[in-house]
């Protein structure tokens, strides 16, 4: 008896151990997982010129909306001579709208751009704005 006792319990043990401490890292709070994306960009705007490919949109004005939150984007950098690189929504899930101003082309609107997050990873939308020239 105590021999089928270790056969059945002590892996019955093992398993529930291993559930439980799963369990309780995947399902960590909100708060427990802050440290991981906070400061992570989740919106990144790619500008280019939709006719040369060439980099454009130094001075764009960059505006991302989820519902009443707005969010003036922040240039970034210059990548390769062919896309200008703005970042923002930092460590924060939504459903954006992006609109692009930028001197000497047609404004550039796209909307349902999704951030998330998948367990303690926030998942960034990277967004390609190919602006018309006037």
């Amino acid at each position: 008896m105590q021999y089928l006792a270790r056969m059945v319990l002590l892996p019955l043990l093992c398993i529930t151990v291993f559930i439980t401490g799963c369990e309780y890292i995947h399902t960590g709070s909100r708060e427990d997982c802050e440290a991981n994306y906070w400061g992570v960009w989740g919106l990144k705007i790619h500008i280019s010129d939709a006719v040369t490919k060439m980099a454009t949109g130094e001075e764009a004005h960059v505006v991302a909306t989820d519902g009443d939150y707005v969010e003036i984007l922040t240039f970034y950098s210059v990548v390769d001579s062919s896309e200008v690189l703005f970042h923002g929504s930092s460590g924060r899930e939504g459903l954006y709208d992006i609109h692009i101003e930028n001197p000497g082309y047609h404004d550039w609107d796209s909307s349902g751009v999704r951030v998330f997050l998948s367990g303690c990873t926030l998942v960034a939308a990277n967004v390609y704005a190919a602006m018309i020239p006037e």
